[in-house]
């Protein structure tokens, strides 16, 4: 690999492979998501220009679909191509998954809380701490960004004010 300052996997300042240089254009490409449903895997992938003589397109997604003993052939028959507006879209659902993935076990403990009967923030706070692990920063932070009234948003539970502006949690149903 050619000298130059390195961010992430992209080389910045040279090209990561001679063959760069003496091409026209380059792109980049990045996965975006990943989704399985009944034995079919469809991904999302970003081409992003990292280097452009000519008139072409900055970003470019596609869409292609993967199944278990799928011969190759059948395989570029699924890629499609995907307008910037429906990437956009795909990317913020992959964020929020990613988001939700990895708060799981908080999501999980504050859900568990607010069944029992525990509904107001301090007290939610407080035990889906101690039932987590989680520090209580951590928590909060977890309780505030999944509130919300749209659940494909990533919200989980909605907030009611009530007198003295005690706030009080229920849980979303799935899919509102």
């Amino acid at each position: 690999m050619t000298e130059g300052l390195r961010l992430g996997a992209l080389v910045i300042g040279q090209s990561p492979r001679p063959d760069v240089d003496d091409s026209d254009c380059c792109f980049i490409i990045d996965k975006v998501s990943s989704v399985e449903q009944y034995g079919t895997t469809t991904h999302t992938v970003e081409f992003r220009n990292h280097k452009a003589r000519g008139d072409v397109a900055s970003k470019v997604g596609f869409t292609y679909e993967k199944r278990h003993g799928q011969a190759y052939s059948s395989l570029l028959d699924t890629v499609k191509r995907v307008d910037r507006d429906e990437l956009e879209e795909i990317k913020g659902k992959a964020t929020v998954q990613s988001e939700l993935d990895e708060e799981t076990p908080i999501i999980r403990a504050i859900c568990e809380v607010i069944s029992a009967g525990i509904v107001s923030k301090t007290k939610i706070i407080k035990a889906a701490h101690e039932s987590s692990g989680q520090s209580v920063a951590r928590v909060r932070h977890v309780l505030n960004k999944r509130t919300g009234d749209i659940y494909r948003l990533g919200h989980r539970w909605r907030q009611k004010t009530e007198s003295h502006n005690r706030h009080l949690f229920e849980i979303l149903p799935a899919h509102s």
